[in-house]
């Protein structure tokens, strides 16, 4: 799995297509679950904001983010992101 993260990077692929691609492979496993959230991480703040993850899915509303905010701050913790993903249709 590093030996992908890493080839993608060096071929430029955005942060948010490897976040893409470790989710599309599994979302259940929690160390690509890790990972894509340390991507979309871009403002490095342990939180993921509704601009952030945004960049992975364009189409997520306000509603569905809110959703997924559990605790309502405003931004998705790991655990909300990794519960978000797992709940993601196929």
């Amino acid at each position: 799995m590093k030996k992908l993260v890493i080839l993608l990077a060096m071929l430029g692929i955005s942060s948010a297509a490897i976040a893409q691609t470790l989710i599309a492979q599994n979302t259940t496993d929690s160390k690509n679950s890790k990972a894509s959230f340390a991507m979309l991480d871009t403002d490095q703040s342990g939180q993921l904001s509704f601009e952030e993850l945004a960049i992975l899915l364009p189409e997520l509303s306000a509603e569905q983010f809110a959703a997924a905010d559990i605790d309502t701050s405003g931004e998705l913790t790991e655990d909300e992101y990794t519960a978000f993903t797992e709940n993601m249709p196929s």
